[in-house]
């Protein structure tokens, strides 16, 4: 029979029952009794530890060792992994310490120098000033943009300001050359061949010669807030050609541009200047309401009718087909029996 220890034991042993032979020892481990010894010995030796930590602060508060000297003593023990993580950490928070020292330490940058106004003399009795490197409005419509000092000993620097017709001049031919390219493209979209009959795909659409009505109507008006010789594009030289596009005139161009340039925002600007005709009229051709906007409605709805109607018809011919092939089948039932 097994005694008190033996029976309490015999649950974990592996394999063992009442009706086995052999003799259970008391010397005999199992697995729980196993677990329990280790977690004992651990708790034994995280208790010895802390003792041991514990009487290390109590020699440092004495005095009889230095916060260094103790965390030698303790680290001296633990394994050397855990004491390099340990030391790396410590080198982590030195780092750290150090930045957070040296940022609490800075005061700012020391000004070498306090800042001053930028000042110019013009015509050697005007002065200005500007708290930038920028003098606005030093002269009527222009800004100067200081980039260093005077010498002394030389002679003043000279400013010069004139009107920018090369500019201006650009800007018309580009206009010019747009609106050329425009009539171009238009008329190669809606021309009709006189010798082979082939039409363009804009061929009789209203739309494009609309445009074009627009445009040279403009083109040819006259601007009444201008000057008496600057009243229509034809005063600049630019004039329409038998083939329908736009030419200038260069001598006349430049002559408007070199004796009227101060004159020629009351053309082209303005409400009721040359530029805002101009983008009325494309607004009206390419805008929300414009008529290109309104065509491509009118031929969308134009496709809906048409694919409506594409539908009724494949519904009447699907109808006739199906009458027609009736009428068909009972004649030749008809000729059969006639036949027969």
């Amino acid at each position: 029979e097994l005694d008190e220890k033996a029976i309490e034991k015999a649950p974990d042993v592996p394999g063992w029952n009442n009706a086995a032979s052999g003799t259970l020892t008391d010397s005999y481990v199992t697995t729980k009794e196993a677990k329990q010894l280790l977690e004992q010995e651990k708790a034994e030796i995280e208790q010895k530890i802390a003792d041991e930590k514990q009487e290390l602060d109590a020699k440092v508060e004495r005095g009889e060792l230095s916060e260094e000297q103790a965390k030698q003593i303790h680290r001296a023990k633990l394994d050397p992994q855990e004491r390099e993580r340990l030391e790396k950490i410590d080198e982590a928070e030195a780092k750290i310490a150090k930045a957070q020292s040296s940022f609490e330490e800075y005061l700012g940058m020391t000004e070498v120098q306090a800042g001053q106004d930028s000042e110019v003399l013009l015509d050697g009795v005007a002065k200005l000033s500007s708290h930038n490197n920028v003098i606005e409005d030093a002269i009527e419509g222009v800004d100067l943009t200081l980039k260093g000092k005077s010498e002394p000993n030389k002679p003043p620097a000279e400013i010069g300001v004139e009107y920018d017709r090369q500019s201006v001049r650009s800007d018309i031919e580009n206009f010019v050359s747009a609106y050329n390219s425009f009539y171009q493209t238009s008329q190669a979209l809606s021309s009709v061949d006189p010798t082979t009959g082939q039409k363009g795909p804009l061929a009789g659409d209203s739309t494009v010669r609309s445009a074009d009505s627009r445009l040279k109507a403009v083109f040819s008006s006259r601007i009444d807030q201008a000057p008496e010789n600057l009243k229509s594009l034809t005063a600049f030289g630019i004039t329409t050609t038998r083939q329908g596009t736009l030419e200038i005139n260069y001598d006349m161009l430049d002559r408007q541009l070199n004796n009227n340039f101060n004159e020629l925002e009351k053309f082209f600007g303005g409400n009721t200047g040359f530029a805002k005709r101009i983008e009325d009229a494309i607004h009206g051709i390419t805008g929300i309401t414009g008529s290109i906007r309104t065509r491509e409605k009118s031929l969308t709805e134009q496709n809906y009718r048409l694919n409506d109607d594409q539908a009724a018809l494949d519904r009447r011919m699907e109808g006739l087909e199906k009458r027609t092939h009736a009428k068909f089948t009972a004649m030749q039932d008809a000729t059969g029996k006639m036949q027969g």
